[in-house]
């Protein structure tokens, strides 16, 4: 693996978070301050049919997504920090 292969994963996660983050930033500036998305967290991988998130009709299985992502999901919740 060259170190090409080995930075682009990063590199496009960063790019995706940046989007994501200047899009909530956007939507957030016409909302009120209960309404506003205050975290979010880009996941490493797509929900999947192998995984049990999705249905085969690619519906989203959310008690599946919930445990698949625990973690993350308690870190969404946890405390009151912002967007940066």
């Amino acid at each position: 693996m060259t170190v090409k292969e080995q930075t682009e994963p990063a590199r496009d996660r960063s790019t995706v978070e940046a989007e994501v983050r200047r899009v909530v930033a956007r939507v957030n500036s016409s909302l009120a301050p209960f309404e506003q998305v205050r975290k979010f967290h880009v996941l490493d991988r797509d929900f999947s049919m192998d995984a049990g998130e999705l249905t085969a009709t690619l519906k989203v299985r959310r008690t599946r997504a919930l445990e698949n992502f625990r973690e993350k999901m308690a870190e969404c919740y946890s405390g009151h920090e912002q967007v940066k």
